[in-house]
């Protein structure tokens, strides 16, 4: 079974499973988007779905000790940002409501929502109810065309937030955070004109830009 637990210095989760485990969900969520007609929305949720497969595939150094026993095992493990799960979960969200998932996979991804959620709200406590909808609802406006830009927005905001904060900075301002992925508030609008002001001034495609360089997204204490 696989086990979501908040991460030490409070980033966000760490997801633990043994290779049978991952491989389950990997092909789960697999069945949720087609690789052959690739979309801003497709793309990110074939990020999470590759990173899945990496993992249990020990193509990364991942190995972990079992967490409930403490011994070594075939365990492995991934970690995610708050932010960077509520984008993954409300993608996977999106996507289901828009294709045929059989039960069997649609109960491994409903009790992978359900292990996030109830690690969420212990972590998170009352804070809680302010991300709930946009990983239950549709709060978050995942068919923005700008979906890849909106989440560099939110991920930069979120792990500034972290750097010059407490443990719990990130998580209780997120709720506000996630505002300029909800379609036409003043965030998202605000945010909108800054991407299409430079768009403009670099000449290209708002799709063509990235907020920061690689290393604005690294965490090095989880």
């Amino acid at each position: 079974m696989i086990l979501i637990k908040p991460t030490t210095h409070g980033y966000g989760v760490q997801i633990i499973g043994t290779r049978e485990d991952l491989e389950t969900l990997y092909v789960a969520i697999g069945k949720c988007w087609n690789p052959e007609e690739p979309t801003t929305q497709s793309n990110m949720l074939a990020s999470f779905s590759y990173d899945i497969r990496h993992t249990f595939m020990g193509m990364r150094d991942t190995r972990v000790i079992n967490p409930v026993t403490k011994e070594n095992g075939a365990f492995f493990a991934m970690n995610y940002t708050w932010s960077t799960m509520v984008t993954y979960l409300a993608t996977l969200r999106y996507h289901m409501a828009r294709c045929v998932v059989s039960q069997d996979n649609f109960e491994v991804i409903e009790e992978f929502f359900d292990m996030f959620i109830d690690c969420l709200e212990v972590f998170a406590g009352k804070r809680a109810q302010d991300i709930l909808p946009y990983i239950e609802g549709d709060a978050f406006y995942v068919a923005n065309p700008y979906l890849m830009q909106y989440w560099e927005h939110l991920e930069l905001d979120f792990l500034d937030t972290m750097r010059f904060g407490t443990k719990k900075s990130g998580i209780n301002g997120l709720g506000k955070m996630l505002t300029v992925c909800s379609y036409a508030t003043d965030e998202y609008n605000y945010f909108l004109r800054i991407l299409k002001k430079e768009a403009k001034r670099l000449n290209c495609e708002i799709t063509e830009l990235r907020t920061a360089g690689d290393d604005r997204f690294e965490v090095n204490k989880w």
